[in-house]
């Protein structure tokens, strides 16, 4: 039994092979985000962009469902190229043993990015135009929206 007040009984110190793997574990975890970033977010944003300024081009207006479907498709197409080039540079590094695999899952999130992408200007218009929102709250509410959007197109 423990003495009064005493919460536990642990007297040993932590082993040094712990630490190493929680250290090995935060440096993962860091490295697969960087990845994300790097490999998905940056490229989806520039698809987006570029998909706009493709739309303006061609006439589409920010609140028509073509302007909507070409931004999606920019997303879609960023996602894509981002994740597959990533696939191919761990295929050419041995890092990796499953492109075909690696591929499928960039497909998928390339769908679900087109999905979000699709959804961002509307959601957008709607709540800085029509429902008069701020900038933060608009921003919130396009990531809740548009985040939803992403998971439902998974």
């Amino acid at each position: 039994a423990l003495p009064r007040r005493q919460m536990s009984a642990v007297t040993a110190e932590v082993p040094v092979d712990a630490v190493t793997a929680a250290e090995g574990t935060a440096y993962q975890r860091m490295t697969a985000t960087v990845e994300v970033i790097v490999s998905k977010i940056f490229p989806a944003g520039f698809g987006w962009q570029a998909a706009s300024l493709v739309a303006g081009q061609q006439g589409f207006e920010p609140d028509s469902v073509n302007f909507f479907l070409t931004t999606g498709a920019g997303d879609f197409t960023g996602v894509l190229i981002g994740h597959s080039s990533l696939v191919m540079y761990k295929a050419l590094a041995g890092k990796t043993n499953s492109v075909k695999g690696d591929l499928v899952i960039g497909l998928w999130l390339s769908s679900a990015a087109f999905c979000s992408g699709l959804a961002w200007q509307p959601v957008v218009n709607f709540l800085h135009d029509d429902a008069g929102c701020s900038f933060y709250s608009t921003a919130v509410g396009c990531g809740a929206v548009t985040g939803a959007c992403f998971f439902a197109g998974l």
